[in-house]
């Protein structure tokens, strides 16, 4: 990958510098790194990495290729990323992609639009008619409820397994809670035993 050379002269344009190229050139796409890049203002190039993956090496190896190309122009109008399509099939639900193969397509998070045909069989390709209009762009469809909560727990889910081991420690106030209750309970129960034996012996007596 070429070296990227900062040429601004403002606080503006060291952020914008920092925020475009702060990433890898086939950036896998997760709950941390989406908003990155779909804030790049660019279409997302996607790679997904289906439970069949007899040809996602060939997609993937194709994506880098590309994006090395695209890296190198002045303006490149495409950022370029993969996603395990098992894991985040929810998300990939609303573009009409199942996650079960792998394949490739292009999307605009901006304008939540997509950009995908079968009968495409390279990525160059599908950008030529992206840029030349041959191919239109489809909107995707709305989640539903589950699948709001369904993305909301994968989200959560995927930003503690990327801060593993150091996500564990964000369990230690709940362990700390839980075990004071248990112990609170026992000493209520304990107390309560105490109470019963005493009134036992009173009565006894």
């Amino acid at each position: 990958m070429p070296p990227k050379i900062f040429e601004g002269d403002s606080y503006e344009d060291i952020l914008k510098f920092v925020v475009e190229n702060n990433r890898s050139i086939v950036t896998e796409l997760n709950a941390r790194s989406f908003g990155a890049v779909a804030k790049s203002g660019k279409l997302v190039v996607v790679g997904v990495k289906g439970k069949d993956t007899s040809n996602f090496q060939s997609i993937r190896d194709e994506l880098v290729r590309i994006a090395l190309i695209e890296s190198a122009k002045e303006e490149s109008k495409f950022a370029f990323g993969w996603i395990d399509g098992e894991k985040y099939y929810k998300f990939l639900r609303q573009y009409g992609v199942s996650g079960k193969e792998s394949l490739f397509f292009a999307l605009n998070p901006s304008e939540k639009m997509a950009y995908r045909d079968e009968s495409i069989d390279s990525v160059e390709k599908l950008l030529e008619d992206i840029l030349s209009g041959t191919i239109e762009g489809y909107a995707a469809t709305e989640p539903t409820g589950a699948d709001k909560m369904g993305d909301m727990w994968g989200a959560l889910k995927s930003v503690f397994d990327s801060f593993k081991p150091y996500s564990y420690i964000l369990f230690a106030p709940v362990i700390l809670i839980i075990v004071q209750i248990v112990i609170g309970i026992y000493e209520a129960m304990k107390m309560r035993e105490d109470d019963r034996r005493r009134h036992t012996r009173q009565k006894q007596d």
